[in-house]
Formats: structure tokens, sequence, C-alpha cells
């Protein structure tokens, strides 16, 4: 159902890491895209966007339009 995850955050990117594997809900706090920064692939238009990780995964989101 849920996994555990370390978050890190900075400006419009989220780093997420999986602890172990499963689907994570994050509320990135503002509406707007939500994109994989690695594999260029959209996750949400929402505040809230549910990301599927492997353990010890490590993904790379960007939050609206960034630079």
């Amino acid at each position: 159902m849920g996994s555990d995850c370390n978050v890190y955050a900075n400006g419009p990117y989220v780093v997420l890491h999986g602890a172990v594997a499963g689907e994570v809900e994050v509320d990135v706090g503002a509406a707007g895209a939500v994109v994989d920064m690695l594999g260029g692939a959209m996750l949400g238009q929402r505040p809230r966007v549910t990301v599927k990780l492997g353990r010890g995964e490590t993904r790379v989101v960007r939050v609206g339009a960034g630079e």
C-alpha cells in the first residue's frame, strides 16, 4: 500500500529514495506539472502525485516549469 521513502527538496526539485518497494503519495505543495527529471515522464498535474518506487530506487522530480 505505502512505502518508506526518504525525501529531499530544494526549490522546484524533489528527490525520492525508496527504502522498500511500493507506491508513495507525495504532496508537492502546489498545483502544476510534476515531471520525472531522469525519464522525462509527466507524473501528474496536482499537488499530490503517486510515485512507484523500487527498493533502493531514487527518483528526481521537478515541480512546475523549473528553469
